[in-house]
């Protein structure tokens, strides 16, 4: 019997030896963050090692989006500047644009489009999370960003094809899951689990991969995480900032998403929210996901 074609993705990503994982200089920092006691010096002195790494961080901090009132000129005031919660997971996030392009090395995929709704949607989980008192030590951020990377999966296993459903997306407004699923019997949200799994990537990532069209099914202990996250590219879509989508989609009443469903029944609050206000405040996001953007692909901060 010939293997499905979720066997081959599982078998090819496995096999490729640029996969997406974090690498071993960004799990230091993180290890070193989990430390309630560890200091500045110490954090920054781990940073140093990769300067690619430090430019994107004191860019990013002498940035508009942080608006520091004076010139950031050491790693120490960066992240004080940042926040040191924020750290981590910009860094991580820094190191994955790095690994996501060096996996599928292809100038033609829509790299802009791509990063701008991953990277916004990474901000506006995080801000979500914020909004509901949530605490999750930042996973919400690297889960926002890597939560479409099916699609560089897809577009590695057939270039060709992939090309032709993001084209037929393009000319004809469809969803372009779906023309991705007809297309190759593998839905996106699937190859990016089996991409994630591939890569050794925490499991509150492939929740979000897998599990973001039905939240709800989703484990307990992941459910309202994934929610955020699926949240939170819907809103990301609601501000412009898209990929490949069609309207039908972006048009979804914000209440009547599956995520706002699941988000509705731990914190009823939300039904006092003004939807087309949250929708406004948070395009505060995208000036500074445009920046973080920017800054992790001049850098390539991959290894």
């Amino acid at each position: 019997m010939a293997p499905s074609t979720a066997e081959q993705l599982s078998a090819t990503f496995r096999r490729d030896p640029a996969l997406p994982s974090l690498p071993e200089s960004v799990s230091r920092v993180l290890a070193l963050v989990r430390d309630e006691e560890v200091h500045f010096r110490e954090l920054a002195a781990e940073v140093q090692k990769n300067p690619a790494m430090t430019l994107a961080v004191l860019r990013l901090a002498n940035s508009a989006a942080y608006a520091a009132p004076q010139e950031v000129n050491n790693l120490q005031r960066a992240f004080a500047v940042i926040g040191l919660r924020q750290i981590p997971s910009l860094l991580a996030g820094f190191a994955s644009v790095g690994r996501c392009e060096n996996f599928l090395k292809d100038p033609a995929f829509h790299w802009d489009e791509f990063w701008r709704h991953c990277s916004g949607t990474a901000f506006i989980a995080v801000s979500l999370a914020r909004r509901l008192g949530l605490q999750r030590g930042g996973g919400e951020f690297l889960a926002g960003l890597l939560h479409d990377i099916g699609y560089l999966g897809l577009a590695k296993f057939d270039p060709r094809a992939f090309g032709d459903c993001v084209e037929e997306c393009q000319q004809r407004g469809k969803f372009l899951p779906d023309i991705l699923k007809a297309r190759f019997g593998v839905g996106e949200p699937e190859a990016g689990a089996l991409l994630a799994e591939a890569s050794n990537l925490d499991s509150h990532i492939l929740a979000s991969i897998r599990h973001k069209p039905d939240p709800a099914a989703a484990p307990p202990e992941e459910r309202t995480l994934v929610a955020t996250v699926a949240l939170a590219s819907q809103l990301a879509h609601l501000i412009g900032l898209t990929f490949c989508r069609g309207a039908a989609d972006v048009e979804l009443l914000l209440e009547q998403h599956p995520a706002w469903q699941v988000l509705r029944q731990r914190f009823p609050q939300m039904d006092q929210w003004d939807v087309a206000r949250l929708v406004f405040e948070l395009e505060r996001e995208y000036a500074t996901s445009e920046v973080f953007v920017n800054e992790a692909r001049r850098s390539g901060c991959a290894s």
